[in-house]
């Protein structure tokens, strides 16, 4: 994986594909981390950039969603695939790597 000079952000890369693997409704959607490595593998892609939009507008990091990228990228990285990116859309743009959650220092298993 290539970082930028700040050490968070990753440097640019080709682009693959864009695909829509999920879709829920305004307050829930079920996310699957093995569909995401099948689509990965199928892509045969090294490095994952992932992008959900939030219920209500806000483009605020939960708890529960920062542990679940946590979780997505601990999975990736045992088939040596790299979540480089998280992304949540609403009216504004929150980078999950720009704030800082996935330093080494910030990642375990659970979270």
């Amino acid at each position: 994986m290539r970082w930028g000079p700040d050490g968070v952000t990753p440097t640019v890369v080709d682009l693959i594909q864009v695909a829509e693997l999920f879709r829920g409704t305004t307050d829930h959607v079920h996310i699957y981390p093995k569909e995401i490595l099948r689509h990965a593998m199928a892509c045969d892609c090294i490095q994952i950039l992932c992008a959900r939009t939030s219920p209500g507008g806000r483009a605020q990091a939960t708890e529960w969603g920062v542990a679940y990228a946590k979780r997505l990228r601990y999975t990736l990285q045992l088939f040596e695939l790299a979540l480089v990116e998280h992304v949540i859309v609403g009216q504004a743009v929150t980078s999950l790597a720009m704030k800082g959650c996935f330093r080494p220092e910030n990642m375990c298993m659970y979270g």
